[in-house]
């Protein structure tokens, strides 16, 4: 049974060299337990193997086929801790990564000058697919891409927007084309210009655009929900099949020849929006939809107030 010990220790002392020369030193944590399994084994062993000494029957087939089973429970052991430090390793590349490539877009997106537009919309382009691959780090890029365009096009105080540039375009539909998912975080656009964005389909779920200026947009079947366009500038925007019913906010707005066929305005405050010319041609609405004080006039099509 000294055999069986010495063995045993042997195995142990071999694996606990793989794992320093292999890198894996964070294992030593764990060689206590791995230590403990090969020692209780021993202990087994010993234990009945004593027995048959003292009863005179030793049985050398048996004492191997232990020595077989003790090696294979510390192979077992130290397989699966390889596994876990392989695993973990690959994390930490992979996140690693991630976080090289967010630097490089960040530093994408700071340069400076009418010139390096292309290399700015590279890095907006870049973020979308950080937040693609790294759902943890999604909203970071959002409230980065938020503030950006925040940066890049605050509306002055005279309400005059110019057209939109080339980058802030790019940024508003990276945003509002986010990755499915069922907690969506909040995004700033308050005051903001983005005259003739088109982004069909969007989903500005959470979004607040109060009192900015999307003249002109194209939001056909854009996703809404908690979203805010108290006081913006909507002339011209497209709305077709949109549903409003989702406590969306639009009290104050200039809806002025908007497109809102087919939307549902079921409960929807238009108390004070400016609809003249809009057309509201097979659009839904509920008692709850407040229009007492909505401004129309005789180019507005499908009132039915």
């Amino acid at each position: 049974m000294v055999v069986i010990a010495l063995v045993s220790a042997g195995l142990a002392l071999l694996a606990y060299q793989v794992v320093v020369r292999v890198g894996l030193g964070w294992l030593a944590d764990w060689w206590p337990a791995v230590a403990g399994v090969v020692a209780v084994a021993a202990a087994v062993v010993l234990a009945a193997g004593g027995g048959r000494e003292r009863a005179g029957t030793h049985d050398w087939n048996r004492t191997t086929g232990l020595i077989t089973a003790l090696t294979a429970v510390g192979a077992l052991v130290f397989t699966g801790l390889s596994l876990q430090a392989t695993r973990q390793q690959t994390m930490v590349g992979e996140q690693t990564q991630v976080t090289d490539r967010f630097l490089r877009a960040v530093e994408q997106l700071a340069s400076p000058g009418d010139d390096q537009v292309h290399l700015r919309i590279g890095g907006i382009f870049a973020l979308e697919r950080v937040a693609v691959d790294s759902a943890r780090d999604r909203p970071t890029v959002e409230e980065l891409l938020a503030a950006f365009i925040r940066d890049r096009s605050r509306r002055p105080a005279d309400g005059t927007c110019p057209p939109t540039p080339m980058d802030v375009d790019a940024a508003f539909r990276v945003l509002a084309r986010r990755p499915p998912s069922e907690s969506v975080h909040p995004i700033d656009l308050r005051e903001t210009c983005l005259v003739g964005v088109s982004a069909p389909r969007a989903d500005l779920r959470r979004v607040s655009l109060v009192r900015s200026d999307l003249t002109g947009a194209n939001l056909y079947q854009a996703t809404l929900g908690l979203t805010s366009f108290a006081d913006a500038t909507l002339v011209g925007v497209r709305f077709a099949d949109v549903s409003f019913a989702s406590f969306a906010f639009v009290h104050g707005a200039d809806l002025s020849r908007a497109d809102l066929t087919r939307t549902d305005l079921s409960g929807l405050d238009l108390s004070g929006v400016n609809l003249s010319g809009a057309d509201l041609t097979g659009a839904k609405h509920s008692p709850g939809t407040k229009v007492s004080t909505a401004v129309t006039d005789s180019t507005t099509v499908g009132a039915w107030w």
